[in-house]
């Protein structure tokens, strides 16, 4: 038999030996993971299994593969074999088993070098746990199912005001109100139910007797020996509070603020309504003072054109029915003082001249009353007038005497009723000659534009009129001199006054005695005719 052949049956036996305690120390690892020891991890536990059969492993190879080895030994010194070879035989399985081994412990250093990232990146874990459980603002606290404090971090502790020893030495409901018993029994069923509870909110008793407003949270946990505790986050939620309340005051108020100003509105609307039904009332009222004052003003209107066309009437008598006897006494005057030529004294010739006088004044009066009643009534036409050329015309017609001296500025040309405007002119330039008592009249005519009126103004530099006379002058009748004397029927600035307010102007008067008149009137750019209506 050689030495392959006759080591054989050995190496296997050898071969299925080691198998069987790497089986065996498999199983047992498994064991110890499925099952760790108790108060130990599963790597940990993990990790003494593994160390444990490093040193177990040697002995139980040695013992396992001693009877292979005596078999082996026997068999070579059956044979016949020197011991310097079977001292090189050993070496060899020697140094295969060495191989065998250096392959087995492959798995173990890989597996130790796991264990050792692992066991580094939970002490990782833990330290980065510890300090967010320590720095973390919120409170957090380990209860048992008792209520019992096993572990919190400082905020839990503020939150309380308690020191550590005297937390440890209190429960859960030395720091709970009785009044959340009902509320505290739902959160266990909670608890007990899904495995954690809240949030909720409730208070804890601070250590100086003071409530602090919480809100809660927490979550049932279970260690390796089966025994249940809770961890609970805890929240000051005291700001919260104090901002919802000065919420609620502020909605308080505003809801106040709101209720005072919605019984103003009502008081405001209520009297607003008061108000509209009066001014409803008013309006009523006013439509029938309207109705009425309408009716008053057409019963008015009527009995204004009834005394119009009475008054018209009565100028048309007047200038025809008086003016005849007028004629036939100035006629019969004219006849005595041709027969009784030369027989008349002085007297009785004054007497007749003063007679024609007063005739002659009775005929300008009554003409001066027809010409006033039909200013706004007798029909007027609107045309393209040249003031200056007007003018012109109106001197040649009141045939001036050859000493007055009329000065006329540059005039316009404007749209209006030139009968109208040409009797302003006249009574105007006819009374500054009529009261000038000195020698050579002068008359200045001017015009002045604004945006809607031309000013026009006549100026003498006769007598002039005292500020007491300067209204009466625009009234009828009235004159400045007796009306014994001289031919002034007092109608002429009345009719003027008259003319200028038909077409939307006024008159006025600046006069000092001594010092000369100067009346101005406006006259309306719009053509006005009076009558067009």
């Amino acid at each position: 038999m050689d030495l392959k052949t006759s080591h054989s049956p050995s190496i296997s036996t050898l071969a299925i030996s080691l198998g069987v305690v790497f089986i065996v120390e498999a199983v047992v690892m498994a064991i110890l993971w499925l099952s760790p020891i108790p108060g130990s991890s599963a790597i940990e536990t993990l990790t003494d299994a593994m160390a444990l059969s490093i040193v177990v492993l040697p002995f139980m190879i040695a013992i396992l593969s001693y009877r292979p080895m005596k078999h082996y030994f026997a068999e070579r010194k059956r044979i016949g074999e020197s011991p310097h070879k079977g001292r090189d035989l050993v070496e060899l399985r020697v140094k295969e088993r060495a191989d065998e081994l250096a392959g087995t412990n492959g798995p173990l250093n890989t597996q130790a070098a796991e264990r050792k990232r692992l066991e580094e990146a939970l002490r990782e874990s833990e330290a980065k746990l510890r300090g967010l459980y320590e720095l973390s603002p919120l409170g957090i606290a380990l209860t048992d199912m008792k209520g019992h404090f096993v572990e919190f971090n400082d905020s839990f502790r503020r939150i309380c005001g308690y020191t550590e020893e005297e937390l440890q030495a209190l429960d859960y409901w030395a720091l709970t109100p009785r009044k959340y018993e009902a509320e505290e029994a739902l959160q266990l069923q909670s608890l007990a139910s899904v495995g954690h509870y809240g949030p909720y909110e409730k208070e804890y008793v601070h250590r100086d007797g003071t409530l602090v407003p919480l809100c809660l949270s927490g979550v049932l946990v279970t260690d390796c020996d089966g025994e249940q505790f809770i961890w609970s986050i805890v929240e000051d939620i005291t700001e919260r509070r104090q901002s919802e309340e000065a919420l609620h005051r502020a909605r308080h108020e505003l809801e106040a603020r709101v209720l005072e100003r919605t019984t103003e509105l009502v008081r405001i609307n209520r009297e607003l309504s008061r108000e509209v039904a009066e001014r409803r009332r008013a309006e009523r009222e006013l439509q029938e003072l309207n109705e009425t004052l309408e009716q008053r003003v057409a019963q008015r209107t009527a009995e204004a054109k009834r005394r119009a066309e009475e008054l018209e009437q009565f100028a048309y008598v007047t200038s025809h029915d008086l003016k005849a006897p007028l004629r036939g006494i100035v006629n019969l005057a004219d006849w005595l003082q041709e027969d009784l030529a030369g027989k008349l004294n002085r007297d009785t010739t004054e007497q007749f001249v003063l007679l024609q006088d007063r005739v002659g004044r009775m005929q300008a009066l009554i003409e001066g009353l027809l010409e006033y009643s039909r200013v706004g009534r007798t029909p007027g036409t609107a045309e393209s007038v040249d003031a200056g050329a007007l003018l012109e015309e109106t001197l040649d017609s009141l045939s001036l005497p050859d000493d007055v001296v009329v000065e006329i500025a540059p005039m316009p040309t404007l749209h209006t009723d030139r009968l109208r405007l040409g009797q302003v002119f006249a009574n105007l330039i006819g009374n500054a000659v009529k009261h000038h008592t000195g020698s050579q009249p002068h008359i200045w005519i001017a015009a002045r534009e604004t945006a809607t009126f031309y000013e026009f103004s006549v100026a003498d530099d006769g007598l002039g009129i005292s500020p007491r006379y300067q209204e009466k002058v625009f009234m009828m009748f009235q004159t400045l001199t007796p009306r014994d004397v001289g031919d002034d029927s007092g109608i002429g600035l009345a009719l003027v006054k008259k003319i200028v307010e038909e077409q939307g102007g006024s008159v006025t008067l600046e006069s000092e005695e001594g010092r000369g008149s100067t009346f101005r009137f406006t006259w309306s750019k719009q053509a006005y005719v009076a009558n067009s209506r």
